[in-house]
């Protein structure tokens, strides 16, 4: 599907490169975004791109289906993926990124991240932050109770926060004071 899809690269530089980075960064968070339904992708190449998920458990994974857009390689390739398989593949893909990432998102329970504080929820309950891990507008957020303990806190600025658990993709932390 590379190939096909203009990609100038294969599998195993792709596994080398990812596997490469996890064990000389290990904290590091890898993002990516796949796309399902290419012009002429089997049932098999849905499962290799579910084993390579498997495999990599990526921090964030985003998917879309693939539609057809004029002057692109793919416009003028045969091989159309019917549109309830394509949603049938997004779907499971997501499915399974959901499971994974709940994992992942577990384990970091208890531990110390630094974070910005960017915000103040609407109904002022809490206060809206982002870590490393995450980019601006698009990945889950941590939150920290606004209480007695945390009224000193300024928006713009960093603090160290213990994640103490998780609500859908998101994080509730506590001050690590």
């Amino acid at each position: 599907m590379l190939k096909a899809m203009n990609r100038h690269t294969n599998k195993k530089e792709v596994y080398e490169l990812l596997s490469k980075i996890k064990k000389e960064i290990p904290e590091s968070i890898i993002r990516t975004t796949f796309m399902v339904g290419f012009q002429g992708e089997t049932e098999e190449d849905f499962k290799e791109l579910m084993e390579c998920v498997k495999t990599f458990s990526f921090d964030r994974l985003g998917a879309f289906t693939y539609s057809k857009e004029e002057d692109t390689k793919g416009f003028e390739m045969a091989g159309d993926v019917p549109e309830i398989i394509k949603k049938a593949r997004y779907n499971k893909l997501m499915k399974l990124q959901k499971q994974l990432l709940k994992t992942r998102m577990q384990a970091r329970i208890g531990q110390i991240v630094e974070v910005i504080v960017e915000d103040v929820t609407y109904d002022e309950q809490y206060f809206e932050c982002r870590s490393y891990m995450d980019a601006p507008d698009v990945d889950p957020k941590m939150y920290i109770k606004l209480n007695d303990e945390t009224k000193d806190i300024i928006i713009g600025e960093y603090y160290k926060v213990k994640i103490e658990s998780i609500s859908g993709y998101d994080y509730i932390c506590s001050l690590d004071i």
